[in-house]
């Protein structure tokens, strides 16, 4: 038992361990106990579970409630993890659990709980994720765990629930956020200004407060993502683009549009309205197949005219007449694009497409490199100086994949995408506009970091003789 109140009795203390709250290395806190008599206890287990990792014998310590099981990610792994608790009086266990990704919870050959069909729903692992009661009887009962891995590995947290770290839980007004929304359209994402500054943080706050899929059209953040296309809707068709200059909005996501003197297009266009953006675009790019950056109705809007008469859509798994599963260079007016492949994990190998751009003729053409959801440096050998990259921040684990991008590239503008992605769960996966400025903050003096919003245009001119 530890840190709450305990049974009167000798005996509990003898079954339930010592304090496991003080890091007991033999023990962990397992789950409270609330007992019929109305009294709560602190239950303990052994810290060390015995299993099997894909039917070989494994053992696996627990530490500050969560044990990490090494595996290849490149495959499907099952882990099954036994213990045995000692339990003092009858009542309700409550346990908090999370996963990397899959789990479920097995008491006495009944299974209790499992994410076994959806998975764990958010990267920020830990005993906020899953929380669920189980009746029990005073006396011993056997624990099982069933793991499967993730994209990023295979862990599991378990005991007493802990609450989710902070965010915003005040409402932010729509009028408070489109007055936001207004300092930032009208600001310059390369210049960090107190002012801007303020609106992003009411931004973030609004943001804090959606839960993944709530499309409900008072919400203030939904309300906010109307009101980017409809002014992307407005701004494309009336902005002029001369010489070799470029102009870029950030729609959703990774999803961006670029316009040139030559021709406007999009790469990874999503949103819940993404077929109005069709009519825009000459041609179109997605870096892979997920829905955060694949939209089906708006690559259907794209080739509503046919297989054949249908607007370009490349892309590496999507049957069209601009399909390849390998590398290509592609001809569109004065556009050269030029395909590559790069890992977005261990799990998907050369999975994402990359976009290397270049937009019009001569050294003084703007190349914009976008990477999707690539996880490996290594991977990116641009064949030229690349002005504009696009990356995604943090895409699994620790890499930092937006900042040693621009470090090996040099870009002149480094735009950090894949923030604040709704249909994810809170946590690393909902990456937050502070990641993206921690992303920019030490880059060589050469490079521009950027952090946009959705509905935001960046208009951008090469230096020339690059």
């Amino acid at each position: 038992m530890c840190g709450k109140k305990e049974l009167p009795l000798l005996m509990a203390s003898m079954i339930c361990g010592a304090l496991c709250s003080g890091g007991n290395a033999e023990t962990m806190c397992f789950g409270e106990l609330l007992c019929d008599n109305g009294e709560t206890l602190i239950l303990s287990a052994p810290a060390r579970w015995e299993g099997k990792l894909n039917g070989s014998s494994i053992a696996v310590e627990f530490s500050e409630n969560r044990c990490r099981i090494p595996c290849d990610c490149k495959q499907q792994n099952l882990a099954e993890l036994e213990t045995e608790i000692d339990v003092p009086a009858a009542g309700e266990i409550r346990i908090g659990c999370g996963a990397d990704w899959y789990f479920e919870f097995i008491v006495d050959g009944s299974t209790v709980y499992s994410t076994w069909q959806k998975g764990n729903g958010t990267a920020d692992f830990g005993r906020f994720n899953h929380i669920f009661q189980v009746p029990v009887r005073a006396g011993r009962h056997q624990i099982r765990v069933r793991l499967r891995n993730g994209m990023g590995g295979m862990s599991f947290h378990c005991g007493p629930p802990t609450k989710p770290p902070y965010r915003n839980r005040q409402p932010v007004p729509t009028e408070k956020l489109m007055q936001a929304l207004s300092t930032l359209y009208t600001s310059d994402c390369r210049r960090l200004s107190p002012e801007r500054r303020t609106a992003l943080q009411v931004c973030q706050d609004a943001l804090d407060l959606i839960e993944p899929g709530n499309r409900e059209p008072e919400q203030p953040v939904n309300q906010w993502l109307d009101s980017a296309l409809e002014k992307i809707k407005r701004e494309v068709p009336a902005e002029p683009v001369s010489g070799n200059r470029v102009v870029l909005w950030l729609v959703y996501n990774m999803g961006v549009i670029v316009k040139t003197s030559g021709a406007t297009f999009g790469i990874d266009i999503c949103h819940p309205r993404a077929a109005e953006l069709a009519d825009l675009l000459d041609f179109a790019m997605i870096t892979h197949f997920h829905p955060d950056h694949f939209d089906r109705k708006f690559v259907e809007a794209m080739q509503r005219e046919g297989f054949i008469a249908g607007k370009p859509v490349l892309s590496s798994f999507y049957p069209s007449r601009h399909f390849r599963k390998y590398p290509a260079v592609w001809q569109f007016g004065d556009i050269t694009i030029r395909t590559g492949d790069i890992d977005h994990n261990e799990m998907l190998p050369n999975f994402v497409t990359t976009y290397e751009i270049l937009c019009g003729k001569g050294k003084e053409a703007c190349t914009i490199l976008h990477t999707g959801d690539g996880a490996n440096v290594a991977q990116l050998n641009p064949a030229r100086h690349v002005n504009i990259l696009i990356t995604h921040p943090r895409p699994f684990g620790e890499i930092h994949f937006a900042a040693e991008a621009a470090s090996k590239l040099t870009p002149d503008l480094l735009i950090v995408g894949h923030l604040q992605e709704i249909s994810h769960g809170f946590g690393p996966g909902r990456w937050s506009y502070q990641t993206g400025f921690d992303e920019c903050a030490g880059l060589p003096a050469s490079v521009t970091g950027v952090v946009p919003v959705w509905g935001e245009k960046i208009i951008f001119a090469p230096k020339e003789g690059e």
